[in-house]
């Protein structure tokens, strides 16, 4: 049993009187249930397709035995309205699906168990839920889970390329770390020692997922435990990587290659943005100057975005930015070694998890072709991300390359 995320608790003030912890391992949900309150109503189950019907058909059936009343049993819950005395929502699934119970249950007064199919929790103890509305990505508050229980066994009866997927998400994470010791080089602060750390644990990671067994799933579940940790301490947030899937996923949806999975797609993305920065930092290269009307007319051709859309993509900082040329100059030795070693994880974690699927990962080649995703790159947007190294090297014309192709 674990007891972390002391900021997630802060955010239910609830959950100290409920008798519940934010995250147990492999525990029955009666028995977290039966730490509740006996009148906290009736039990609602949820679950999303990609969840074998054993594993919850079992949850079913071990709720109604301990006499709990399960109101409505929905195996596969696209949106869904509470009915009156639900008073338990116990969810299972992935990330996104998680999303859309945390949001329809936010102004509920109901306890929320979430049963994640993922290693990484750090999104699922998050208020924040970013949903897709058509073309759109929109951010919304949804409510925190009182508990999570992390399920080995879920982990291990869930199928091949769905454990694929949840590491996937898991490595996506990495180009977050260059950006982190980016921002700390400008402000002067010492990186290496942190990278360094954050980085070995991913690279534990690789050597634990050889086998998919129990005792495997709950070490990586341990490391992820580790690494969420120190994500939350440092305030590590999204990066260079989540900056081009964001373009990525524009892109799929204007072609309707909708058939894809969003963290596939966020560790592909996170493999070009890592090589993009090895490449950048191997070597001083003269800073050209950025041609925005090539970013707009890239907008309006590859992501069919209106024109007021693809100036706001194109739209870059009219700051002075010779003070970052300078200390990125001045630690590109340092902000390599980083790169290097994230480089070297990720294309380890490509050649493990490829080996995971079915297919053998034959299905990204589907994805997008290297042309595209080099067309792509200089595309991605700079709201929310204007902090990133993406963005320093886009904004200094090191991009263009990309457009003329």
């Amino acid at each position: 049993m674990a007891k972390i995320y002391e900021k997630s608790i802060l955010l239910d003030q609830d959950r100290e009187k409920k008798g519940l912890d934010t995250i147990v391992i492999d525990e029955n949900v009666v028995d977290v249930l039966d730490r509740l309150d006996k009148k906290a109503g009736q039990v609602l189950v949820l679950s999303s397709k990609r969840i074998p019907t054993v594993f919850v058909d079992n949850i079913h059936d071990c709720l109604e035995r301990s006499n709990y009343v399960v109101q409505r049993y929905t195996p596969c819950a696209q949106n869904f309205k509470l009915d009156e005395g639900v008073g338990v929502i116990v969810a299972i699934g992935e990330e996104e699906f998680l999303n859309r119970v945390k949001i329809e249950s936010y102004c509920e007064d109901t306890t929320l168990v979430a049963i994640p199919s993922e290693f990484s929790l750090s999104n699922v103890l998050s208020r924040e839920c970013n949903m897709e509305y058509g073309e759109l990505c929109i951010k919304r508050e949804g409510k925190v889970p009182d508990c999570v229980i992390f399920s080995s066994e879920l982990m291990i009866s869930i199928k091949s390329e769905d454990y694929a997927s949840s590491l996937c998400s898991l490595f996506s994470k990495i180009p977050s770390v260059c950006d982190y010791a980016y921002r700390l080089a400008i402000l002067g602060e010492e990186f290496s020692t942190t990278c360094e750390d954050i980085l070995s644990k991913f690279d534990k990671v690789i050597d634990t997922i050889k086998w998919r067994t129990c005792d495997n799933t709950l070490k990586v579940f341990d490391l992820c435990l580790e690494l969420d940790s120190v994500f939350e301490k440092v305030g590590l947030k999204k990066g260079g990587g989540d900056q081009l899937s964001t373009t990525i996923s524009r892109f799929m949806k204007a072609y309707d290659r909708r058939n894809f999975d969003i963290r596939e797609l966020a560790f592909s993305s996170a493999l070009i943005v890592c090589r993009t920065y090895l490449k950048f930092l191997s070597k001083k290269t003269p800073y050209g100057v950025r041609d925005y009307s090539l970013d707009i007319e890239g907008g309006k051709e590859w992501l069919r975005l209106s024109d007021n859309e693809a100036i706001k993509i194109a739209k870059g900082y009219d700051e002075n930015y010779k003070y970052e040329d300078y200390k990125v100059e001045l630690m590109r030795k340092e902000l390599y070694e980083i790169a290097k070693i994230s480089n070297e994880i990720l294309n380890r974690a490509n050649e493990r998890i490829k080996k995971i699927y079915p297919d053998g990962g034959y299905h990204f080649r589907y994805y997008l072709t290297a042309k595209e995703g080099v067309k792509l790159l200089p595309l991605a947007p700079y709201y929310d991300y204007s902090d990133t190294l993406l963005s320093f090297i886009k904004e200094r014309g090191l991009l263009e390359f990309a457009k003329k192709i």
